[in-house]
C-alpha cells in the first residue's frame, strides 16, 4: 500500500500536478482492500493464514475503505479549479441535457444575424468529438469579381474562432 501511494504521488508530481493533487491521485489509487479480502479468504481456506492473520487483513481493508473519502476531501480541499476544468464541466453539463450523440454529428449553422455566434457556440459544444463537424452557411451576393466580400470573410473567421474555442475540430 505504501509503495502504491508513493509511486502514484511521485508520478503525479512528475506529471505536473501540484502536491495536493498528487496526493489525491495517490489516495484514489489505494485499492481499499478488495484484493486483500479475496486473497485473505483464499489464504484462510487453504490454511496459509491463521484466523488472527485473516482478521488483521480484513481490518486493514475496512480501515482503508473508511479513511479514503476523508483523505480525498482533505487533499482536494485547497485545490483550485483550473479554467480548462470549468470549461469541460460546463460542456459536460450542456451535453448531458441534450439527447444527441456528438460522435459523427454534422451540424449546420446559418451565419449572419444577431445570434450566429450563440448558435456556433452551441454547435461547438456538441461537435467536440473528433468525428463531428460544423458547417457555417451564409447566403451572400458576390462582389463584382464573383468572390466573397471581406465582410463575409471576417464574419466567418469570427464564427470559426468561436467554434474552435468551443472544442470543434472540423469547421467548414
Amino acid at each position: 500500500m505504501r509503495r502504491k501511494f508513493i509511486g502514484a504521488g511521485a508520478g503525479g508530481l512528475l506529471g505536473g500536478l501540484r502536491w495536493r493533487e498528487a496526493s489525491a491521485v495517490a489516495v484514489g489509487m489505494n485499492a481499499r482492500g478488495e484484493m486483500e479480502v479475496v486473497a485473505a479468504l483464499i489464504g484462510l481456506s487453504l490454511g496459509v493464514l491463521t484466523p488472527q492473520m485473516y482478521t488483521v487483513v480484513i481490518l486493514v481493508a475496512i480501515v482503508t475503505s473508511v479513511i479514503t473519502p476523508g483523505l480525498l476531501s482533505w487533499s482536494l480541499s485547497e485545490v483550485e479549479e483550473r479554467p480548462s476544468d470549468a470549461e469541460r464541466l460546463e460542456r459536460e453539463r450542456l451535453l448531458k441535457r441534450l439527447e444527441i450523440k456528438a460522435e459523427g454529428a454534422k451540424l449546420l449553422v446559418l451565419g449572419g444575424g444577431p445570434h450566429a455566434a450563440l448558435a456556433t457556440h452551441m454547435a461547438a459544444a456538441l461537435a467536440n468529438h473528433s468525428e463531428a463537424s460544423i458547417t457555417i452557411f451564409r447566403a451572400y451576393s458576390a462582389g463584382r469579381n464573383g468572390r466573397r466580400n471581406d465582410a463575409f470573410n471576417q464574419e466567418f473567421a469570427k464564427l470559426e474562432e468561436v467554434a474552435k474555442s468551443g472544442g470543434a475540430a472540423h469547421v467548414h
